[in-house]
């Protein structure tokens, strides 16, 4: 085995090795949307999920949500009923969380949990969702289906005031950031002091922060 390191002044690397009871695991999703005002603003979820045998596939790959009190008013929808992961592979599976009434809205909350089930032809595993409750004065995440099919995420800030004319449509205020900068810190960035509490976001525009990947912003 091979590593390549880069660094910049001292470094220090030290590698372990462990034989897996399992044998595949499901790992945390890199980002997830939030509930907006009560409401999921959006559902694309990507899980990536490792199989950890040496030569055996990984098939008939499912997702489900596991029972409980949360769960009844979700649903998940996939575009694919099965997958097959290969050896020592790691594959992102994308499917969309969804609410089974039109009208449903979550009671006030600062987050809510949901259990992800992910069954195969080597058994089952659980991996806890959490969902984060925004309010309409704050910023918040949601996912997206970029061009290429991958699930991306962005940042918005919505305006603060009823925007004029006829459409009331609102203007996007597109900003971009920096590598080390997360989407919702670059939305944030967009504030002000008003009787000494800060505001964020602009009174008649939205404010979208997309991640920086190249083909995210060319999709917004």
């Amino acid at each position: 085995m091979c590593v390549r390191l880069r660094a910049k002044g001292p470094l220090s690397f030290s590698c372990s090795f462990e034989v897996s009871e399992a044998a595949f695991e499901v790992h945390a999703p890199h980002f997830l949307p939030d509930f907006v005002a009560g409401r999921l603003f959006s559902g694309f979820v990507a899980l990536p999920v490792a199989n950890l045998h040496h030569s055996r596939w990984l098939r008939n790959v499912r997702v489900s949500l596991e029972d409980s009190s949360e769960s009844t008013s979700f649903r998940i929808k996939s575009e694919t009923s099965e997958f097959a992961i290969a050896p020592g592979q790691i594959r992102l599976i994308s499917f969309q969380l969804q609410t089974v009434a039109d009208d449903f809205v979550l009671p006030d909350c600062g987050q809510l949990e949901l259990s992800v089930k992910v069954s195969s032809s080597e058994g089952s595993r659980s991996r806890p969702v959490v969902l984060r409750c925004r309010s309409v004065a704050e910023s918040f995440l949601f996912t997206f289906l970029d061009h290429d099919g991958s699930v991306q995420h962005a940042a918005a800030v919505a305006p603060m005031d009823r925007c004029a004319g006829e459409s009331s449509t609102c203007p996007v205020v597109l900003t971009l950031h920096g590598t080390t900068v997360p989407p919702q810190n670059q939305a944030d960035s967009y504030k002000r002091m008003m009787n000494n509490e800060f505001v964020f976001g602009f009174s008649t525009a939205w404010v979208l922060a997309p991640t920086r990947s190249s083909h995210d912003n060319e999709t917004i």
